[in-house]
């Protein structure tokens, strides 16, 4: 599928990033993986480009044609990558897709001003949705959907640090705050393409509902992959989120489902500074004791069949939906 959209798609997002020198532009372009951080172009990985992808098959879906919602698959992919390049300044996180952050190669400030320029750009292009045969109140009922994302996307992320300070996070606490922060731009990307296809309220809603359980899914595998992912493919070490503390959903039924001495044992690495090699070692023996994995996989797969099931019920041709079905049974199967 992305052999088959990648290439306009990329155009439509170097198009709506602009071409202008000044080293702002540049750092952008170095983040989406178009250049290196000397400003020369360079292959380097642009990220899965999933919300696009599932913006363009919504569209195609309703439609027959992707390329009416090109600027607002741009758009969804712009505003995904603001988020990511501030998490970044947050989290301290030096590295990304197997390369330096761009705060860590420009700072902070800068790299807070790099993604508010992607941000602004992703605005603009949804707005063009206006210019590309879309009727106006319509273009606009996208551009207020994507900014009401964005709001939901930053209640998120203030959810997600917020929980870094408290050990009583619940699991209906944490579906809350995914989401916001993961699965509010999933929905939104298969409801806005289906809005450009020319689909009615009623199945925006339905692309929408689809793409939330898809997020929540998508969202629980990536928590999966924080803790057991191979490092040689997700870039990051085993056991990284119990390294940085996050509460994510399996450190929440670790503590759910742990008693006596684990729970004591748990409680004390979770609250020190900087846990030790031997501490993240000895937290994975006990999630693997109680069958975490095992727990959070089929947290998964429950918010998966309910995707499918959304999906089922979609009024769209089946080998449309099936390649929407494709990109969700990506979203479980993953490593990385």
């Amino acid at each position: 599928m992305m052999q088959r959209f990648g290439d306009p798609l990329e155009r439509e997002l170097r198009n709506a990033v602009g071409g202008d020198r000044l080293l702002l532009y540049d750092m952008v372009r170095y983040h989406m993986g178009w250049v290196d951080e000397r400003g020369m172009e360079s292959r380097s990985d642009p990220g899965k480009r999933l919300r696009p992808l599932l913006c363009l098959l919504a569209c195609e879906a309703v439609s027959g044609d992707f390329r009416q919602a090109l600027c607002a698959a741009a758009a969804l992919e712009l505003v995904h990558n603001f988020t990511l390049v501030h998490d970044d300044v947050m989290d301290g996180d030096r590295e990304r897709r197997h390369r330096p952050t761009v705060w860590a190669i420009w700072g902070k400030s800068q790299a807070i001003n790099a993604g508010d320029l992607l941000y602004s750009r992703g605005i603009e292009s949804m707005a063009a949705l206006a210019a590309s045969g879309l009727a106006a109140e319509q273009a606009l009922t996208a551009v207020r959907r994507l900014e009401q994302t964005c709001v939901e996307v930053i209640e998120g992320q203030f959810l997600d640090l917020e929980f870094e300070g408290r050990s009583d996070v619940g699991v209906d606490e944490y579906l809350v705050m995914i989401g916001k922060k993961s699965a509010a731009l999933i929905a939104c990307s298969l409801e806005i393409g289906a809005l450009a296809g020319g689909a009615g309220p009623q199945a925006q809603r339905a692309f929408s509902a689809a793409g939330r359980e898809m997020g929540l899914a998508f969202q629980i595998r990536d928590d999966m992959l924080g803790i057991w992912g191979d490092a040689s493919v997700t870039g990051k070490p085993v056991g990284a989120d119990v390294r940085r503390k996050k509460k994510t959903l399996p450190a929440i039924r670790a503590f759910e489902l742990a008693g006596g001495e684990d729970l004591r044992g748990l409680r004390a690495i979770y609250s020190t500074p900087r846990p030790s090699g031997a501490q993240v070692a000895t937290v994975l023996e006990i999630m693997k004791s109680l069958g975490v994995w095992e727990d959070v996989g089929r947290l998964a797969a429950e918010h998966a069949a309910a995707a499918a099931a959304a999906l089922d019920a979609l009024p769209v041709p089946e080998e449309r939906r099936r390649a929407i079905l494709g990109v969700l049974e990506f979203f479980v199967r993953r490593d990385a």
